[in-house]
């Protein structure tokens, strides 16, 4: 069983070296990835917010009381943006779900969010006129803690436009 040693053959020690490297690049690319999956959720919980205020929007001017589960008349359609970053969505003074965030849903999915109102302030509700305009304007800005700040403008049209993502710094 005498074995020669060959150009081919790998010693353990390469090996060992080899699995080292990979090892140092893997620890040092796991916060990146970490900080990827962090900032999708916080643009979701956003983009979530942008659609429920166009849901509400549209369930204001809704004709058929029925679709909403309303007894008849025009829908009153309000949501609300709490200080905390969550919102609620109300028709005629009844909690939507569908269109709402609480405040644990925001801390288990997406927690150190913050929001920043500017020409307004929180808690801020905006009441949808049955054409889809708003009572109150102003500018929401949603930071994550990736650091990532998503700013959201708010039209008397009962637009809410959704800015560019502005990056944060990391140290």
């Amino acid at each position: 069983m005498n074995r020669s040693h060959t150009a081919r053959d790998i010693t353990l020690i390469e090996v060992m070296i080899t699995v080292a490297i990979i090892t140092l690049l893997l620890s040092q690319a796991m916060p990146s990835f970490g900080n990827a999956g962090r900032g999708a959720r916080e643009r979701s919980q956003v983009q979530k917010l942008v659609q429920d205020f166009a849901w509400a929007r549209a369930a204001a001017g809704t004709a058929d009381a029925a679709v909403l589960g309303i007894s008849s008349g025009a829908p009153t359609v309000v949501l609300t943006v709490n200080a905390d970053c969550s919102w609620t969505t109300t028709i005629n003074g009844t909690v939507d779900t569908t269109h709402s965030l609480t405040t644990a849903q925001l801390t288990a999915t997406t927690p150190n969010m913050a929001c920043t109102p500017t020409g307004l302030a929180l808690p801020a509700s905006f009441t949808f006129t049955p054409q889809g305009f708003v009572n109150t304007t102003g500018n929401i800005t949603y930071t994550g803690a990736s650091g990532q700040a998503f700013p959201l403008t708010i039209l008397f049209s009962g637009s809410i436009i959704r800015n560019s993502p502005v990056s944060g710094t990391q140290s």
